[in-house]
């Protein structure tokens, strides 16, 4: 809005009604636009904790779950990723689904993804190694180590 009066002084060298209007207008839209994506997001959001919901057991619980991209050689499939006290879980609308015992996870490391990214988690399961990109991958890793010290009590 500032940018439009800004702008229109600077054009006409006077605050025209018109451009208060305009700007005014374009602060609106642009609020309702950001409302809609928001409201977008946070049904995306209750429809896949809706069916997590179904995969977990009696009484396991999430701790943390976040978005996430499974990266395999080329193929990126984007999901959600879950920790829980017991297991990773990563789902996805491709029906790619990925179960992971915290007691069979051997390692973790931070990568880098597409080469440049420093977003990537690689997650080391009997010998195999699973690559995901998820936001804060630093901060999974600790959770991660954190949960399978808890679990083996």
């Amino acid at each position: 809005m500032l940018f439009v009066l800004i702008f229109g002084s600077i054009v006409e060298l006077n605050f025209n009604g018109k451009y208060i209007f305009l700007s005014l207008a374009v602060g609106l839209l642009a609020a309702l636009l950001f409302g809609l994506f928001l409201k977008r997001k946070n049904l995306k959001r209750q429809c896949y904790l809706k069916e997590i919901q179904e995969i977990l057991a009696e009484g396991e619980e999430i701790i943390v779950d976040g978005t996430a991209r499974y990266i395999k050689k080329k193929e990126n499939v984007e999901g959600n990723l879950f920790l829980t006290g017991d297991r990773l879980i990563f789902t996805s609308r491709v029906l790619l689904h990925k179960d992971y015992s915290l007691d069979d996870i051997e390692g973790i490391q931070l990568i880098k993804t597409r080469g440049v990214y420093n977003k990537g988690l690689r997650i080391y399961i009997h010998g195999k190694e699973e690559n995901f990109e998820v936001a804060y991958p630093g901060d999974w890793e600790k959770i991660i180590k954190k949960q399978q010290e808890v679990d083996s009590f």
